[in-house]
C-alpha cells in the first residue's frame, strides 16, 4: 500500500512539473528585432535591457503606444496577445509641436528658438497580424502601402496619411475610420455600425452606400462626380474639391456643409438646422437661406450678380464670417436707398410746390 502510495504521489508530483514547464515564461528578446521597437516594449513593461522580456511580460499589456520611436517594424506584437490599443503613428509629434509654439506666446523672447527634440518619425511600411481583441489602431503617418486583416473588434481605424491603394475588409464594430491622403481608388463596403468618415485627399471616383449611423462625412478632394444618399442622422457634411454638379437631398439635422470647389449650379433645399455654409468656387447664380441662422456663410467666386439674390440673408457682408465678394461675374451696385414712404406717396408738381413754401418760410424766418 506504502509503495502504490509512493508511485501516485510521484506520478502527481511529474504530472505538476510537466504543467510548470509548459507554462513557463519564454524568451522572447529576439523577436523584437527592431531595436526601436524592443526600446518601446521595455519602457511599456517597466524594464530596462539587458533584461530578457518574456511573453508573460507582454501578453497582459492592454495599451500600447510607440508613436515618434524610430520604427521601422512591429516585429513581435504578435506577443501582444491581450491588446485592446495601438498607436504606432507620427500624429502626437505635430500636436506636441503646436501646443509648445502656443505656449510662447507671451513668453519671453529668449525661449524663441529653443530647439525642439519631438523624436523621430516611425517609417513602418508593414503592420504583423493584429492581435485578436485590438478595437483602437491608429498608424497614420508612415509609409504602409496595404493592412493586414483586421480583428472582427476594431471600433476605430486611424490609418490616414500613408501610400495605401486599398483597404481590407472593414468589420462590423467598426465607428470611426479615418483613411485620408492615401492612394485609395475605390472603398470596401461600409458597415452599418459607422459613425465618422474622413476620405479625403484619395483618388475615389464614388463612394459605396453610406452607413445608416454615419453623422459626419468628409470627402474632400477627391474626383466624385456625385455622392450617394445621405443618412437621415448626418450633421457634417463636408465634399469640397471633387467634380460635383449636384448634391443629393439634405438631412433635416444637417449643420455644417462645406462644398466649395465644385461645378455645383444650384443647391438643393438647405434645412432649418443649418448654421455653417461654404459654397464658394461654385457656379451658383442665387441662393435661398430664408429661416436660417447662419454663423459662417461664404457664396464668393460664384456667379451670383446680386446680393439680394442671396434670398433671405439678414446679417451684414463682413468678408470674414459673412462673405459675398469677389464673384465670377460683375457685380450690380447695390440699390439706391428707398425714398421715405411721404414723398412717394405725393405726386411730383405738389412735391415741387411743397419744397418752393417750405423753403419761403425758411427765408422769411431768416429775416
Amino acid at each position: 500500500m506504502k509503495r502504490f502510495l509512493s508511485v501516485l504521489l510521484a506520478a502527481c508530483l511529474l504530472c505538476a512539473g510537466g504543467a510548470v514547464m509548459s507554462h513557463a515564461a519564454v524568451d522572447i528578446t529576439a523577436q523584437f528585432t527592431d531595436l526601436n521597437f524592443r526600446a518601446a516594449v521595455y519602457d511599456a513593461i517597466g524594464k530596462t535591457t539587458p533584461a530578457p522580456i518574456y511573453d508573460t511580460d507582454v501578453a497582459g499589456v492592454t495599451n500600447l503606444d510607440v508613436n515618434c520611436r524610430g520604427i521601422e517594424s512591429l516585429d513581435g506584437l504578435q506577443y501582444f496577445t491581450g491588446l485592446l490599443a495601438l498607436d504606432c503613428s507620427n500624429t502626437i509629434s505635430t500636436a506636441i509641436k503646436e501646443n509648445f509654439e502656443d505656449k510662447l506666446d507671451g513668453k519671453s523672447s529668449s525661449l524663441r528658438g529653443t530647439p525642439l527634440d519631438f523624436g523621430k518619425g516611425n517609417q513602418i511600411i508593414s503592420l504583423p497580424a493584429l492581435p485578436p481583441g485590438l478595437q483602437y489602431l491608429n498608424c497614420s503617418d508612415n509609409l504602409l502601402e496595404s493592412l493586414p486583416a483586421l480583428p472582427s473588434s476594431l471600433e476605430r481605424l486611424r490609418c490616414n496619411d500613408n501610400q495605401l491603394a486599398a483597404l481590407p475588409t472593414l468589420p462590423s464594430s467598426l465607428t470611426y475610420l479615418n483613411c485620408e491622403n492615401n492612394r485609395l481608388a475605390s472603398m470596401p463596403a461600409l458597415p452599418f455600425s459607422l459613425r465618422t468618415l474622413f476620405c479625403g485627399g484619395n483618388q475615389l471616383t464614388e463612394l459605396p452606400a453610406l452607413a445608416s449611423e454615419l453623422v459626419i462625412l468628409d470627402c474632400g478632394n477627391n474626383q466624385l462626380a456625385a455622392l450617394p444618399a445621405l443618412p437621415s442622422g448626418l450633421w457634417y457634411l463636408s465634399c469640397p474639391g471633387n467634380q460635383l454638379k449636384a448634391l443629393p437631398a439634405l438631412p433635416s439635422g444637417l449643420t455644417n456643409l462645406y462644398c466649395y470647389g465644385n461645378q455645383l449650379t444650384t443647391l438643393p433645399t438647405l434645412p432649418s438646422s443649418l448654421h455653417s455654409l461654404n459654397c464658394s468656387n461654385n457656379q451658383l447664380t442665387s441662393l435661398n437661406v430664408t429661416g436660417l441662422t447662419m454663423y459662417m456663410l461664404d457664396c464668393s467666386y460664384n456667379d451670383i450678380a446680386r446680393k439680394t439674390d442671396v434670398k433671405g440673408f439678414t446679417g451684414t457682408w463682413d468678408g470674414e464670417s459673412f462673405i459675398f465678394a469677389p464673384q465670377n461675374v460683375e457685380v450690380e451696385p447695390d440699390p439706391d436707398p428707398p425714398v421715405p414712404h411721404f414723398w412717394v406717396s405725393w405726386p411730383p408738381f405738389l412735391v415741387s410746390i411743397l419744397r418752393y413754401v417750405l423753403f419761403g418760410w425758411l427765408w422769411m424766418s431768416w429775416f
